[in-house]
């Protein structure tokens, strides 16, 4: 997972550089290390998520969505979408996780 969230810097951090995407592309990158320093002041995020096909997918999208960005051969305004594309599945993906989690943290008081 950490291998993935550092990948997955990097490519956003090269789509941003590269003008393929506005600086709002670091928000992929950076959403895994805000949830883990969210984490710091509400340890109920820090509860152990079960496997999920789901997570894995969004995973995977944004990583595709990031390289297909930083191909030469679709140009900036197209990149921008896909990669803004690949972040709306990121972004649902954690809202989802963060939403079972709460629920978790509610049963449990």
């Amino acid at each position: 997972m950490e291998a993935d969230a550092g990948l997955i810097l990097i490519l956003s951090l090269l789509a941003w550089q590269f003008d393929e995407a506005g600086p709002w592309v670091l928000a992929a990158g950076l959403m895994r290390y805000a949830f883990v320093l969210a984490g710091l002041w509400l340890p109920w995020l820090r509860t152990a998520l079960p496997a999920s096909v789901r997570r894995q997918t969004a995973c995977v999208v944004q990583v595709v969505a990031l390289i297909g960005c930083l191909v030469p051969l679709i140009p900036p305004p197209w990149s921008a979408a896909l990669v803004a594309c690949g972040l709306a599945v990121l972004t649902a993906s954690f809202a989802v996780d963060i939403a079972w989690l709460a629920r978790q943290a509610r049963r449990a008081c």
